[in-house]
């Protein structure tokens, strides 16, 4: 769920809790201001009542899509063909990054994040790499390796590919004997 829709969900429904605390509290007032305003819904009860039903609906609705998670989103892909549907998952995609990293010189330890965009995926790579190597080309080595694999084996379009080299690691082996 993206930022500003939980942000706009959280302050209407922080909205939406005070205006019914206000419309509960209305029947224990005792000042004249609020017992006339309280005389006011009476006299239009089956209106507040659908609108303030409305409100609950809506209400619940938002809270429901902020909590349930979404099984689709699993997948990063789906696919249709003429014999029906496919789901490739991100653990699949993540696998097929980890084989194409494996196999590049100079990689030696990787994380990868897979997200879904527009029916493309976008991919995160966090690299170790050894000493000695150019951090430039080896980007764009994991880059263009990662993109070609995955299109011609998954055939899904990659989007974009972020590589973060984290650290250089030594193959500094002590061997005791």
């Amino acid at each position: 769920m993206k930022s500003v829709y939980k942000v706009s969900l959280f302050i209407y429904l922080i909205a939406l809790s005070c205006l019914y605390g206000l419309i509960a509290a209305i029947p224990f007032a005792s000042s004249y201001r609020l017992q006339s305003v309280y005389n006011f819904v009476l006299d239009y009860k089956w209106y507040i009542f659908a609108i303030a039903l409305l409100l609950i609906l809506v209400n619940i609705k938002f809270m429901i899509s902020a909590v349930h998670e979404r099984k689709d989103r699993k997948f990063a892909i789906v696919k249709y063909t003429e014999d029906g549907q496919v789901n490739i998952s991100n653990d699949t995609i993540k696998s097929l990054v980890l084989k194409t990293l494996s196999q590049i010189r100079g990689v030696k330890e990787s994380k990868v994040f897979i997200r879904p965009n527009n029916g493309k995926i976008d991919i995160l790579v966090k690299s170790y790499i050894i000493p000695d190597v150019k951090i430039p080309e080896i980007v764009k080595t994991i880059q263009d390796d990662i993109k070609s694999y995955i299109e011609s084996v998954a055939e899904i379009p990659v989007g974009e590919i972020i590589v973060y080299v984290l650290d250089i690691v030594q193959n500094n082996k002590m061997h005791l004997e």
